[in-house]
C-alpha cells in the first residue's frame, strides 16, 4: 500500500513538471527534487524517464476508462452514456492540456510504445460504445442493430470529425477543442436519433 503512493505520487510530481517544462527538460533529479527525495529513491521505483512516462501514460489511461465506466453507469439511458463519452473527453482535454502541449506531436511520432497505447484506447473505446448500444437495445430503447459496426462508424465519425475540425494542430488550444466537441456532440445527437426505436 504503503508503495503504491508512493509511485502514485511520483507520477503525479511528473505529470507536473512534464506540463510546464516539457519532457525533454525535465529531469529525474528535479522530480526527486520536488518530492524531496534523492534520485537514487527514485529510481527504485523508475529506473528511467521511459518508465515514468509509461507510467503516467497509464495513470492517465486508466483514470479516463475509470471515469467514462462511472459515467456510463450514472446515465439513465444509452443516449445520455454515449453523449457522455464526448463530456469525459473534454474533461480529460481541460484537465491535460498543457502536458500535451509539452510532451508535443515529435514525441508522440516517435514512441512506438504511445502509438500502440492509441490503438488499444481506440479498440476499448469501440467496445465501450458497443455494449452501451447492446444495452440500450436490451431495454427497447435503440432499434436492432450489428452493435460492433455501428460502435466502429461512431468512433471513426467522431474520429474524423476532430481530424477536420482540428487540421494540423497536433494539440488544439482549448477554444478551438470545446467548439469541436459542441460539434461532435450535435453529430453523435443526429446519429443516436437515427438508432433510437420507434
Amino acid at each position: 500500500m504503503e508503495q503504491t503512493e508512493k509511485t502514485e505520487h511520483i507520477i503525479e510530481a511528473a505529470i507536473k513538471r512534464f506540463a510546464h517544462f516539457g519532457v525533454h527538460k525535465t529531469t529525474l533529479t528535479e522530480i526527486a527534487d520536488d518530492l524531496g527525495i534523492t534520485k537514487q529513491a527514485l529510481a527504485y521505483y523508475f529506473p528511467d524517464k521511459q518508465a515514468l512516462l509509461e507510467a503516467v501514460e497509464q495513470k492517465i489511461i486508466t483514470e479516463f476508462f475509470q471515469l467514462v465506466n462511472e459515467h456510463a453507469t450514472a446515465a439513465p439511458n444509452a443516449e445520455l452514456s454515449l453523449l457522455s463519452l464526448l463530456e469525459v473527453k473534454k474533461s480529460f482535454f481541460d484537465k491535460y492540456a498543457m502536458l500535451m502541449q509539452q510532451v508535443g506531436p515529435e514525441m508522440l511520432a516517435n514512441f512506438s510504445r504511445v502509438a500502440e497505447s492509441r490503438k488499444k484506447v481506440q479498440a476499448a473505446v469501440a467496445v465501450h460504445i458497443a455494449q452501451v448500444l447492446e444495452q440500450g437495445i436490451a431495454k427497447g430503447e435503440l432499434k436492432p442493430m450489428d452493435t460492433t459496426e455501428v460502435s466502429m462508424v461512431l468512433y471513426e465519425t467522431m474520429s474524423a470529425y476532430e481530424h477536420c475540425f482540428v487540421g494540423r494542430q497536433a494539440v488544439p488550444d482549448p477554444h478551438t477543442f470545446s467548439e469541436m466537441c459542441i460539434r461532435q456532440k450535435a453529430v453523435m445527437q443526429l446519429i443516436i436519433n437515427g438508432l433510437k426505436a420507434n
